[in-house]
């Protein structure tokens, strides 16, 4: 049974959340029994022929952002030229994800025809791409699904972290997902903390009345690391905190980062000082590569891309993913297609 709901068009407010319409284009091409998808299916959202009213808040009149210069540029455009800008944009972003992601991309693009198409046989690195692709939109799939998406991202994060800060650092998990490869921190709120300022050498600074005793959610990061000294109760180690989110909304996103911050974080403790990294299977670049919005970007980012190439799984670590039955169930053509060989 598939864990899809209708695959909508995104909907898209900005110039530079065309990441979203990639993402939304190659997932249709995923589900195509051509095994291909070409920018065109976006004609009848756009109005294409159609004699429709198209949407302004989706191409304005004013600015456009070409991705091939390094400013901005003010212009006025005809409804065809600015479609015609957007689905050039769009071209140029798929050709910028092949030309990044190299042989791990799942996806063959023809720029001239604006077309994408599934691969013929999928690597265990393709099978990766397709997985944080899903991800980053849950969005699509059934409430129940999208929190055992949610939970395998996390693993994934894990796994990423442990291969910037491999041991004698250590990790432990402040969530509320279940873990098999890193130590988790359990009970209340409170009780986590508690532990955790020990594990740290840090002094809490927030008392038990201050928290519901049935509260045992995180404190706005899902993972601590820290690197121990043997014998060393001294404060201010070096420490990390991270934070992961599946949401492909950039403003939500944004947000997220600052609870990871050094000044969030000594809401808590003293005596610390920490480095803060939001973790997403999200893709926001734009076709020249490069971050949307970076000047709101306050933690360090491991997306998509930074995240394979961190990491590598194998198909016996995928089926033991939560969300694999439901992936394959909802994309059956991911098993034909899977090439066992690699």
């Amino acid at each position: 049974m598939t864990c899809l709901h209708d695959i909508e068009v995104p909907n898209i407010k900005r110039n530079g959340d065309y990441y979203l319409w990639a993402d939304y284009l190659e997932l249709l091409c995923l589900l195509s029994q051509d095994n291909e998808v070409t920018i065109n299916v976006l004609d009848e959202f756009m109005g294409v022929d159609k004699g429709m009213h198209i949407d302004e808040d989706i191409i304005d009149d004013i600015t456009y952002f070409d991705s091939t210069q390094s400013d901005l540029t003010t212009e006025i455009f005809n409804n065809s030229d600015k479609i015609s800008l957007i689905y050039d944009d769009l071209s140029r972003i798929f050709y910028t994800r092949l030309s990044i992601f190299g042989d791990k991309y799942p996806f063959i693009c023809n720029i001239n025809n604006k077309t994408i198409f599934n691969k013929k046989e999928y690597s265990y690195d393709n099978l990766l791409y397709i997985f944080l692709l899903i991800a980053g939109n849950t969005r699509l799939f059934k409430k129940n699904f999208q929190q055992n998406l949610a939970n395998d991202f996390e693993q994934l994060a894990t796994d990423a972290l442990r291969i910037i800060f491999p041991k004698p650092w250590e990790w432990r998990h402040f969530g509320t997902a279940k873990h098999t490869t890193v130590d988790s921190y359990l009970g209340t709120k409170y009780s986590k903390l508690k532990i955790l300022s020990d594990d740290i050498n840090a002094k809490l600074i927030v008392e038990e009345c201050n928290f519901s005793k049935f509260d045992t959610k995180d404190a706005g990061f899902d993972f601590v690391c820290w690197y121990p000294f043997d014998g060393d109760r001294a404060s201010h180690l070096p420490l990390v905190f991270a934070q992961s989110t599946c949401t492909s909304n950039l403003d939500t996103l944004i947000i997220k980062q600052y609870s990871v911050l050094d000044d969030r974080i000594k809401n808590y403790f003293t005596q610390i000082c920490c480095y803060n990294i939001l973790l997403t299977p999200v893709f926001f670049r734009d076709a020249a590569g490069y971050f949307t919005r970076p000047h709101e970007l306050v933690s360090v980012i491991i997306d998509r891309f930074r995240i394979m190439q961190l990491i590598s799984y194998n198909i016996k670590m995928f089926t033991k993913l939560n969300s694999y039955c439901g992936i394959t169930n909802s994309f059956p053509s991911i098993n034909e297609k899977l090439y066992y060989g690699k």
